[in-house]
């Protein structure tokens, strides 16, 4: 366990919530006043879902929570003044709009912002009170701000809370790992140019050997060695541009060997080289990515971190912090992702899931939280049709990233409260293609790119983006859509309000062999109304 991880379980998690209705001050006391208590079968759930994406799975219940109600937003910024100061900072608002006779909930939002830069706020709203681009203008940046439309579910806030609190702590980590990448490098130029003045007051007496580097301004020298890893630079298109000096100790292969190669020449397996380069372009960096890498006798485990260049050059450098190399036999998974038991369990993707989850709960809590319960879903469904054990683990993990896509639809759309216009509402359904043409990439050896592209389509041929219909569907798609369309009327969105578990089954139950696969339909009934399964 790292020291980042134990601070996130040890520290509690402080809410404030702000309302002058004493009804709803008083259910957010209900939900939160005794701490995030969760059910066994949400604890259940949740091993699932961390096993679906290959994540440890024996901490599930959250850390413990500090909940703190206000009626007036003057003493809501009071409150967040105090955190400051006393170091024990919000991690999420959830502020209403309208609070008489005192100043509203936009203005509360303007002077906490000011205050704590990084906290999640919440506009409580029933929308005709506000102007999205004015609120956006005055309580930047936009991608900290969303919206909750009254009347609500209590069971939607209670998400919405933990979405937000586990971005809200991934961002914190996140700086404190660039930090200590940062230091590292520092540490690594300062080495380097020590080791070059002693090589150059050691050879003065002869004329000094050509350099293989240029050291131009504002580029990272990577001469340096690195105790547990080494240097390496990247170029946009996947080559390798510089390697330190570590990667002969670490590897047995000469950094010589292996610069001026295509990226895959480092990993165990070109398919973990092209998710590595997929996640940095829809990222931008990496953070403690797990890679396997290939050495000259054996896989080494390790850990990558990649940032943009200086200086404005093209590509990415950063640091690889490694294990000591062992060749694992035949067969074996990654120590850091034990083989878990169960039926939903199974091969995990090399961290491509984890890079790709990551890259969409830093963007969207609203998608990532809707992933994760679809993914959850679909798989109860297609376990409860009795498919088999391959096709149930497809159907989860394909749910985990089936709206990767909407990482090219524009942050204004997917967090605007109220109605989308036809034009917007377009952008939005080009996200099934997008997810395709990003998953595409990858060479899953499971059908991940497919299912994405077919989520929305329907067996009438009236769904999109191709019209498909039928058996031209795969199962695993059709399930899915099943899925997908119960998690997203049941929960809430930033244009609307939940509309309920049981107009999502009646919905899905209506279109029964028109729209919807049959079996998958009457499973998902099955599931929920035994009460084996639940949001």
């Amino acid at each position: 366990m790292t020291e980042t991880e134990t601070e996130t379980e040890t520290v509690p998690r402080r809410a404030l919530f702000v309302d002058d209705e004493l009804a709803v001050l008083e259910m957010y006391r209900k939900l939160f006043d005794g701490g995030d208590d969760v059910s066994e079968l949400e604890l259940r759930l949740r091993e699932i879902e961390q096993r679906l994406a290959g994540r440890r799975s024996d901490r599930p219940r959250p850390p413990p929570l500090e909940a703190v109600f206000h009626a007036q937003a003057e003493e809501a910024v009071e409150a967040v003044r105090r955190a400051m100061r006393d170091q024990a900072p919000f991690c999420v608002a959830f502020l209403d709009v309208r609070m008489p006779p005192g100043p509203d909930g936009i203005w509360a939002a303007e002077q906490i912002r000011s205050l704590d830069p990084d906290i999640e706020i919440v506009i409580v709203t029933a929308y005709s009170d506000v102007d999205p681009a004015e609120i956006a203008r005055r309580v930047p940046p936009a991608e900290q701000l969303l919206y909750l439309q009254k009347p609500f579910h209590p069971h939607e806030v209670r998400q919405l809370f933990r979405a937000l609190a586990e971005r809200w702590e991934a961002r914190r980590r996140q700086r404190a790992e660039l930090r200590t990448l940062q230091q590292e490098l520092a540490d690594a130029r300062q080495k380097a140019m020590l080791e070059e003045a002693a090589r150059k007051r050691a050879e003065s007496d002869r004329p000094p050997a050509p350099s293989r580097m240029s050291a131009s301004p504002g580029r990272l020298s990577l001469a340096g060695n690195l105790a547990r890893g080494f240097l390496v630079s990247i170029s946009e298109d996947g080559q390798l541009l510089e390697l330190g000096a570590g990667v002969e100790r670490v590897l047995a292969i000469s950094a010589r060997e292996l610069r001026g190669k295509a990226v895959d020449a480092l990993f165990a397996r070109p398919a973990d080289a092209k998710a590595v380069m997929v996640a940095l372009a829809v990222q931008g960096g990496l953070t403690n990515h797990a890679v396997r890498l290939r050495a000259a006798d054996g896989v080494v485990e390790a850990t990558l971190s990649l940032s943009p260049r200086p200086g404005g050059l093209p590509g990415w450098e950063g640091l690889v912090s490694c294990a000591a190399p062992a060749a694992p036999p035949a067969g074996a998974r990654p120590s850091q992702i034990p083989p878990p038991p169960g039926p939903e369990a199974g091969r995990v993707f090399d961290g491509t899931l984890q890079a790709l989850l990551s890259a969409v709960e830093a963007r969207d809590p609203y998608t990532a939280a809707h992933q994760r319960r679809v993914a959850l879903l679909s798989s109860a469904v297609a376990q409860e049709l009795g498919l088999p054990r391959d096709m149930v683990e497809t159907v989860g993990r394909a749910g985990l990233v089936h709206d990767i896509g909407k990482l090219s639809v524009p942050a204004e759309i997917l967090g605007k409260p109220g109605r989308l216009s036809p034009s917007e509402m377009e952008v939005v359904r080009g996200h099934a293609q997008a997810g395709y043409d990003i998953l595409a990439k990858i060479e899953f050896d499971r059908p991940i790119a497919r299912i994405t592209l077919e989520h929305h389509e329907r067996l009438d041929g009236s769904g999109y983006p191709r019209g498909l219909r039928g058996d031209s569907l795969l199962l695993e798609s059709r399930v899915l859509a099943v899925a997908d369309v119960v998690e997203a009327m049941a929960s809430h969105r930033p244009y609307r309000p939940a509309l309920g578990i049981d107009a999502a089954l009646e919905e899905v139950q209506s279109h029964r062999g028109t729209r919807f696969e049959p079996g998958a339909v009457d499973a998902c009934l099955r599931l929920f109304q035994s009460g084996r399964f639940r949001f």
